[in-house]
């Protein structure tokens, strides 16, 4: 009886669903606008100055497909992004192609930046970049460039003026990441000194490294924090601390560490130096020397940075 009761129940739930589907509609408009984009101006200057020159694909836009999904992130605004796409032009694919050429940057460049609006929250930290297998580098926190970094004040005639840049906040936030995960693109093409990874064998806290000071961390020989979170990740940020610092700053880091920990770091800094020469031809200090002028000449693309 109940087996009969469920039947004609079932049937009863089927009929009326065929029925109801049969009286819908579809108008095969896709919720979705596939329709192509026309180019900006900004985009037919993303191909001069990054693509045909470099075969780099800078993208800004929402892509589903390219973005992390296991987070909530939103696009950077396109005045950010312009500013961002003129800011690793001069300090970043400048300063390469000035100290190595353009030969270089073809050949080992990561072929896409992709800007994300937003920071990546895990477990305590701010994730500020990725670099995925040498070919694109994911910079986050896009939207924070004109709030925190380079922020701009309206005169008394309405117009934005730029207030002085927080150079700071931009390597911290951006380059510092960039010469990171390019660092990583070169150390995976070619391998390191394997005798850097024993200068600080035993100190690495691949899942506590956040729970460690600047100076704590100095002082077991890492320029960074990060540094201490393993090997691969310590040679690099040698490489991005060493160019984002200055001088006074780089000596300050020394200090701090004292003698055993300013020790293991110079140590460090000896091996990353004869790696690069030697391998990639590429003088550390004069790439730094380099960078470190164009922060200078920064006022000549400041007056115009959220325009093209």
């Amino acid at each position: 009886m109940k087996r009969t009761i469920l039947y004609l129940f079932l049937l009863a739930c089927g009929s009326f669903t065929l029925g109801s589907c049969s009286t819908d509609k579809l108008d095969g408009v896709s919720v979705f606008d596939e329709a192509p984009k026309a180019k900006t101006t900004f985009d037919m200057w993303l191909e001069q100055n990054y693509t045909i020159p470099y075969n780099i694909e800078f993208t800004y836009r929402w892509n589903l497909m390219t973005s992390d999904v296991t987070h909530n992130l939103i696009p950077p605004t396109e005045e950010n992004a312009i500013a961002l796409a003129k800011l690793v032009k001069f300090l970043w694919i400048d300063v390469y192609e000035e100290v190595c050429g353009t030969t270089f940057l073809r050949n080992y460049s990561p072929k896409q930046f992709q800007v994300i609006g937003c920071a990546v929250y895990d477990e305590g930290t701010i994730k500020l970049g990725t670099a995925e297998g040498g070919q694109k580098i994911t910079l986050y926190v896009g939207n924070w460039l004109n709030r925190y970094i380079y922020p701009a004040h309206v005169n008394d005639l309405g117009v934005q003026i730029p207030d002085l840049i927080n150079v700071d906040g931009l390597n911290n936030y951006f380059f510092k990441t960039i010469h990171h995960e390019f660092a990583h693109i070169l150390q995976q093409t070619i391998s390191p000194d394997p005798k850097f990874d024993l200068i600080s064998v035993g100190t690495y806290a691949p899942s506590s490294w956040f729970n460690r000071s600047e100076s704590e961390a100095a002082q077991l020989g890492f320029v960074s924090p990060y540094a201490g979170s393993a090997a691969v990740d310590d040679f690099v940020e040698v490489i991005a601390c060493y160019l984002t610092m200055s001088v006074a700053q780089w000596n300050q880091k020394l200090s701090s560490a004292g003698t055993s920990g300013a020790a293991k770091i110079n140590q460090k800094l000896t091996i990353v130096k004869d790696y690069l020469q030697t391998k990639w031809n590429l003088d550390l200090d004069s790439l730094r020397a380099t960078l470190a002028r164009r922060y200078t000449e920064l006022p000549l693309i400041l007056p115009n940075l959220y325009q093209i």
